[in-house]
């Protein structure tokens, strides 16, 4: 049995009212309506009732049913228009009427009566269903994209721990490239004093020592320049970057520690790549962590060649950096594992910095995972679009 539906008839024409009424009856069809003669009384009603249609005559006494469109909110509504009144009717479906009605002096149009109605709450509930759902997607996707912003903030604060944790354990590293260029000049003013002390410098000898000491003081300054840029705290900010420029600069970051350690760097960089659109400090964090974990391999693994080999290259649409070593490589049950939260190889190690690492990589629409070694040992390789093919996968 269908719901009964209560219908507000608005019509100040009591015979078609009465039409109507004895036609839902001799029918039975499951209708209750509410008659109101006026667009005064339709208003009065509207307030006090909840009804699940309206019907509404075109023309009353006190106004036209058009008026009262706007008012019945999710209501809908069918508009009873006479013969020749097309333009009326298509007035009333712009001003969200659901359908319309021509009356006609044999009242024939009340045998379409029953379809209309269906038709027309039917369109309504549809609506209202389709509303509902698009609301709650449109809640899910913000709260999706929270989440994500959520995520990248996260990220980005781990990231910054991390560089600092970094950054702590290459304290000597850090030291010994300060040392040079305050030791350059400490060793050119020196000069220069005794130079003065002794009467034997002359203007062109002390415009060399000059000029060598504001050269050191740029380099010193560049080194805390590169190192503060490194561990400042801020969200990503993702710009067109040279990737082999970004290589080179980790690569005398970390310069004194290979030395040190007795490992020789190789780059192998592809000329003629395009540009990136990454956030440079962020790849050079992970090249960094990718290089120190290859020196601590190798130490490790107490082999006779102690290289390490940095390779950009251009695959398709793609770029790719891989870091290679020679150290014994990783075991056969780790593989794509190790780019896990907390797993790791060293003793001491967290297992953090090479899931980071990916992080970073997958938020640039990368991948970061192990590839066949060429120098014997492990090594990982991650992949970038060109800045032209990311921006047109964001577009």
């Amino acid at each position: 049995m269908k719901p009964l539906l209560d219908i507000l008839l608005v019509d100040d024409d009591q015979v078609d009212c009465l039409a109507m009424s004895r036609f839902a009856e001799t029918r039975c069809l499951p209708y209750r309506l509410h008659i109101a003669s006026s667009l005064a009384e339709a208003r009065s009603r509207l307030q006090t009732g909840r009804f699940d249609l309206a019907i509404i005559d075109h023309n009353l006494g006190d106004g036209t049913g058009l008026e009262l469109l706007h008012e019945l909110q999710d209501i809908p509504a069918i508009v009873l228009t006479g013969a020749g009144s097309e333009e009326m009717a298509v007035e009333a479906l712009r001003l969200r009427a659901g359908d319309y009605l021509v009356k006609d002096p044999e009242r024939r149009y009340l045998t379409l009566l029953q379809p209309t109605i269906e038709r027309t709450v039917a369109r309504r509930w549809t609506e209202r269903e389709l509303r509902k759902y698009t609301t709650a997607l449109e809640r899910e996707i913000a709260q999706r994209t929270l989440a994500e912003e959520q995520l990248q903030q996260h990220r980005a604060e781990l990231a910054h721990v991390a560089r600092l944790s970094t950054l702590g354990e290459m304290g000597t590293t850090l030291a010994h490239e300060l040392n040079q260029p305050l030791c350059a000049i400490s060793n050119y003013a020196r000069g220069g004093l005794r130079r003065l002390q002794t009467g034997a410098g002359h203007e062109g000898s002390l415009h060399e020592a000059l000029k060598q000491i504001a050269l050191e003081a740029e380099r010193a300054g560049g080194i805390v320049r590169r190192l503060r840029d490194f561990v400042r705290k801020r969200g990503p900010r993702k710009s067109t970057a040279d990737i082999n420029e970004i290589v080179q600069n980790v690569v005398q970051l970390v310069a004194f520690e290979a030395s040190r350690r007795d490992i020789a760097i190789h780059l192998n960089l592809a000329e003629g790549l395009p540009g990136l659109l990454a956030d440079s400090i962020q790849i050079e964090e992970v090249i960094l962590n990718l290089l120190r974990n290859a020196f601590e391999a190798i130490e490790g693994a107490q082999v006779a060649q102690r290289q390490v080999r940095v390779v950009t290259e251009r695959g398709g649409n793609e770029v790719r950096v891989a870091v290679h070593d020679s150290a014994a490589g990783l075991p056969a049950d780790l593989g794509e594992r190790i780019f896990e939260p907390f797993v790791t190889t060293k003793p001491d190690g967290l297992g953090v910095g090479l899931s980071i690492s990916r992080s970073i990589i997958e938020s640039h629409d990368g991948r970061l995972c192990p590839i066949p070694g060429s120098l014997g040992g492990a090594a990982s390789q991650f992949t970038f679009r060109s800045r032209r093919e990311a921006r047109a996968h964001v577009a």
